[in-house]
């Protein structure tokens, strides 16, 4: 027989094989029924006066035998010990040797390995009852089952690659493995120790997802890895250092989305939050490059369904996670990944939200964060982001942005306020920032005067649930020390004072940039809006404090400083604003 006969004999062969056994089993199940029906027609009705009861006896004994069975089977599951799992693992030891043995002995008559084929294929199956006894996992390290598992993965059959993975899956789901967390752990590492990715990578190209369990097998490769991530927390630094797996994630996410293209995103975009060196890795091997080029195809159209929607956040939370590395910042910016996240936004599509936070993560700080926000304003950038701060849209058509709206007007203000911050010493770009804020009857200082009202009311509820709560506190004998302080801090910055910070920085920096007459009609438009104008002093200052840096000139925080004490500050002592005050901003060229 040609070679290429043998190398051919992979899933089909192997389900025809299984086929004859069942057609045999069949046959015999029809053969054994027909002798029952034979005696069921010499049994008479319990009417007839010839009745014998010897056949309900026969039936009873027939019960009582089953059920002591059962009994002796729920026995043998109560008695899984170290002892079972070896004789598991020597089991699949010997069908897995015999099967390579008759491989080896008839490469070219596939029929004659077929039945040792089918035995390793139900050995490999029957052996996922490990994964209920973790805590016996030591006796498979000590008979070096995992080499043997992972020679499994590089056998010619693709069903017993598949089934193998799937025991794998099976055997790290810590989900599952309520107990014996610590020798679960250990028996990845013995799979890591085995160059377990390196065998597992290429065995998966050979695969079809065209077909249900393959496609499966492709899944419960990525729940190895979620699996592993989760057993150890240096797990995840360790897979990305040490294994192909990164490399390999990207390329799955670079196809056309298919059905395992958002595991894929969810796992990049969980290893990227491990560490710095992750974080690295990803840029040296062109990462950065390869999400924006998938990124790219959200340009012109939408997500088709809400899972490639997902798909295309999970891909944005990536890069956002990447860049915080300042050398995957220069990468971003040599790639002209603001040119693309601005074109995004100009799109007007629903990528535009991702390529939004995006655009804020680089500009907030570092060392490429001025230049990412002049690379904005060149690329008309302004056009795109003042429409989303009068209104953000609605998210009706796709469940993953449902209810984010107010997380993306933050985006919003937080990515003008970085331009304010890092334009600031600059005359032309800040002043085409500044000309947003007279234009069409001051509308954006009144859309400012209202996230400052809503977010101060916000702020005000939750500062009387922190006070409820200290008073409970305080009638139990619980110490308020600095580490109770922190965490009302953090509740505080959740609940509106994070976005007080943003709104009352940018109102500050409109009035210091035009001056007098603006201070005046900021200070109308506020009590317009029911608004107090006074707490923007406050917000800055306590912004300037918890920088940490308000004494130290030329600091964010002694701006802040700055701000809250001689712009803000000084608006109490001035008269009553006029109405028709219209602060004059030098003409730029239309944004539009």
């Amino acid at each position: 027989m040609d070679p290429r006969d043998l190398a051919a004999f992979q899933p089909k062969q192997l389900e025809e094989v299984n086929r004859d056994v069942a057609g045999k089993r069949a046959h015999d199940a029809e053969g054994d029924s027909d002798q029952h029906a034979s005696k069921r027609a010499a049994v008479m009705s319990r009417d007839d006066p010839m009745y014998d009861d010897d056949g309900e006896d026969e039936e009873e004994q027939e019960k009582l035998r089953i059920l002591r069975q059962i009994q002796e089977d729920k026995s043998e599951v109560r008695a899984f010990d170290a002892t079972t799992m070896k004789k598991l693992a020597l089991g699949l030891e010997r069908k897995f040797t015999a099967n390579q043995q008759m491989r080896i002995k008839h490469p070219d008559e596939p029929l004659k390995f077929m039945e040792s084929e089918v035995q390793l294929h139900d050995e490999i199956k029957g052996f996922s009852v490990a994964a209920t006894a973790p805590q016996h996992y030591g006796a498979l390290i000590r008979l070096n089952t995992p080499a043997t598992l992972i020679a499994l993965l590089g056998h010619e059959n693709t069903d017993i690659v598949v089934a193998t993975i799937n025991v794998l899956q099976e055997m790290t789901d810590l989900e599952t493995s309520t107990q014996g967390i610590e020798q679960a752990a250990k028996f990845a590492d013995a799979l890591m120790e085995n160059d377990f990715f390196d065998t597992l990578l290429p065995s998966l190209d050979g695969l079809n997802e065209a077909r249900k369990d393959e496609a499966e097998a492709i899944h419960n490769t990525m729940s190895i890895i979620e699996h592993m991530i989760e057993m150890r927390d240096t797990m995840g630094e360790t897979l990305v250092l040490n294994t192909r797996v990164l490399p390999w994630l990207i390329a799955r996410i670079k196809r056309r989305y298919g059905s395992n293209t958002l595991y894929a995103s969810e796992l990049l975009a969980m290893l990227l939050q491990q560490s710095e060196k992750t974080k690295e890795k990803f840029g040296k091997i062109d990462g950065i490059d390869a999400l924006l080029q998938t990124l790219a195809r959200y340009r012109k159209m939408d997500p088709a369904s809400d899972e490639e929607a997902e798909c295309m956040e999970n891909i944005f939370d990536s890069l956002c996670s990447a860049i915080l590395l300042e050398a995957n910042k220069a990468r971003f910016m040599e790639a002209e990944g603001v040119e693309l996240m601005v074109r995004l936004l100009r799109q007007r599509k629903l990528s535009r939200f991702g390529a939004l936070k995006v655009v804020d993560f680089i500009t907030t700080e570092g060392e490429y964060s001025r230049r990412a926000a002049d690379i904005f304003l060149e690329q008309l950038g302004l056009a795109a982001l003042f429409p989303l701060l009068m209104k953000i849209p609605k998210m009706k058509k796709f469940a993953t942005y449902k209810g984010s709206e107010g997380k993306l007007e933050e985006h919003v203000v937080s990515l003008l306020a970085s331009l304010l911050r890092e334009l600031r010493d600059t005359d032309r770009p800040r002043q085409r920032i500044l000309a947003k804020f007279v234009e069409k009857n001051f509308e954006k200082c009144v859309r400012l005067a209202e996230l400052h009202e809503q977010h101060s009311q916000l702020l005000q509820r939750c500062e009387r649930q922190l006070e409820a709560e200290r008073e409970h506190a305080r009638a139990q004998d619980e110490v308020i020390d600095e580490e109770y302080e922190n965490e009302e801090y953090l509740d505080r910055l959740d609940n509106g004072l994070t976005m007080l910070q943003y709104v009352d920085y940018v109102v500050a920096e409109v009035v210091d940039g035009l001056g007098d007459e603006m201070r005046s009609e900021m200070i109308r438009i506020f009590k317009l809006k029911r608004a107090n104008f006074e707490e923007v002093k406050t917000i800055l200052e306590d912004y300037a404090e918890n920088t940490g840096e308000a004494d130290k000139e030329g600091t964010f925080g002694h701006r802040l400083l700055q701000l809250a004490r001689t712009v803000v500050g000084q608006h109490s002592s001035e008269p009553e604003p006029q109405t028709s005050a219209t602060p004059e901003a030098k003409k730029e060229p239309s944004d539009k």
